[in-house]
């Protein structure tokens, strides 16, 4: 494949250059771009306005105005910008200093770019020919699809895949990097210290969770947590203080800008010390305590606070033989074999109370959690991954680790009996469950009355709960090496 080369005959500075300050940035929490990233390599997957999550950034700079109209143009903001949001203030003269006009200027500098800016300008193309290189110089008509010329003689020239293009007298708009272009007007001459703020995708974060299961008879484990940061938003952040919101915020969708699009344009009118926390409205608020770069096209991991150990936990046993049903509300299910499928897994739990009793007490924002045991030999080996939602004071997380290899279950219909002019259903159901374990177990079994809304236990050979209005649990017991049997006759009246 050949290489297409452009050569721009000019250097283009803009106005105005300024030197960053500070950068403060505040990042939106997004668990779900977990997923969109899982695979993320530099330059690779989807754009930056595909990402979920967002942030709020805020640049102070110090920047030379005269007194009157200036043209302030400042780099440095990423592609995904939402450049309705941009706003521009001077601490060092707020009333005195008022933008007339703000735009964003989009990176100029790739192929197809730059042919529409030329269009109907004269630029040169070199191509191989059957003497050599062919020197072609002309006005330029059309570039979609390959530059169309029409040469000195008047004669047209199309060609799809020239291995040179030579770009003379470049124009003044032309640029490298997302630009913010400012038109100033300024009662005060002199060095202003400024703040430029914007909302912008392409930079999330995420909690991932490391979890330990201590090897002791009783259930403890270590947690480890940490932020996985995400700058894909085609910006550098060098010595930026970073915040980070755990949380919901609703937020409108940004305006995304049009693929052929290079210039918005609006009016205005006028980690080394750790993360401290704080509440922020409904929502926690997560400060870095020390300055950090962030590159484009990085993914980092910063520990959110120190691991805390021995967290008191529970693991539990659940097996539920009818996932997913549920009773009707408009007429009862009068079907013999509703219901029966095929025997579902023993799933595996673990709970854990986030308060200072049980050694946590602190918010978890939402995230990836992956749970290992250590072995003998101090390698450990993973025993599941779970979600874990935002996670409050005081309220218990409870992660799903998988099935279990030793513990079967089945279920059986006993007996069913539709009696029309009653109007009831009984049916009677037995469950066996066979520990392979050398060790008993403990198994809570949940059973949807899933025929009608109004139904009661009739008999069972194992006391049951109600733990919904269609649901009843039992909590069994099974011995080590054995099998065991539940029943459990239920009716049904409308």
């Amino acid at each position: 494949m050949r290489r297409f080369l452009i050569t721009i005959l000019a250097l283009y500075c803009p106005f105005g250059a300024a030197a960053v300050v500070q950068h403060y940035i505040t990042v939106y929490s997004a668990p779900q771009a977990r997923n969109t990233v899982s695979n993320w390599r530099p330059g690779s997957y989807p754009t930056a306005r595909d990402i979920p999550g967002d942030a709020l950034v805020e640049s102070v700079r110090t920047i030379e105005l005269k007194q009157g109209l200036n043209q302030v143009d400042l780099g440095g903001i990423g592609e995904a910008v939402d450049p309705t949001s941009l706003r521009f203030v001077s601490d060092t003269d707020p009333e005195g200093t008022r933008i007339l006009e703000q735009q964003v200027l989009f990176p100029t500098t790739d192929q197809s770019s730059l042919l529409r800016m030329y269009k109907g300008k004269t630029l040169q193309i070199e191509q191989d020919g059957e003497h050599g290189i062919q020197v072609y110089r002309g006005q330029l008509l059309n570039g979609q699809g390959g530059p169309l010329l029409r040469l000195g003689d008047g004669s047209l020239l199309w060609t799809r895949d020239p291995q040179r293009i030579v770009f003379s007298s470049p124009p003044d708009d032309l640029t490298t990097e997302t630009t913010a272009r400012l038109h100033v007007e300024a009662a005060k001459a002199g060095a202003h210290q400024t703040r430029i703020r914007y909302e912008t995708g392409g930079l999330t974060w995420w909690a991932d969770y490391d979890i330990e299961l201590d090897d002791d008879n009783d259930c403890h484990l270590s947690l480890s947590p940490w932020v996985t940061l995400l700058n894909r938003s085609g910006a550098n952040y060098q010595s930026a203080e970073l915040r980070l919101i755990a949380g919901e915020p609703r937020r409108n969708p940004p305006p995304r800008a049009l693929p052929m699009a290079r210039m918005v344009t609006m009016d205005a009118a006028g980690a080394g010390a750790g993360f401290s926390e704080q509440a922020v409205g409904e929502y926690h608020l997560y400060r870095l305590e020390s300055l950090i770069d962030l590159e484009d096209e990085s993914l980092r991991q910063i520990a959110l606070f120190q691991p805390v150990p021995r967290v008191a936990c529970k693991q539990r046993l659940v097996y539920e033989s009818s996932p997913g049903y549920r009773a009707p509300s408009n007429r009862p299910v009068e079907e013999v074999g509703f219901g029966i499928g095929p025997a579902q897994p023993v799933r595996v739990f673990l709970a854990f109370e986030n308060t200072e009793d049980a050694g946590l007490g602190r918010p978890l924002p939402a995230g990836k959690v992956r749970v290992s045991s250590r072995l003998a030999d101090q390698t450990l080996v993973l025993l599941g991954e779970d979600e874990l939602p935002h996670t409050a004071v005081s309220a218990q997380a409870e992660l799903e680790l998988g099935n279990a290899f030793d513990i079967r279950g089945e279920r059986k219909q006993l007996d069913f009996n539709l009696d029309t002019t009653r109007r009831t259903i009984e049916e009677e159901f037995e469950l066996s469950f066979t520990n392979g374990k050398s060790r008993p177990v403990k198994l809570e079994v949940r059973e949807t009355l899933y025929r009608w809304y109004k139904a009661q236990i009739l008999s069972s050979t194992i006391a049951a709960r109600k733990t919904a209005a269609d649901e009843v649990s039992f909590d069994l017991t099974l011995p080590a090496q054995t099998k065991t049997h539940l029943r459990y006759r239920v009716r049904y009246q409308w």
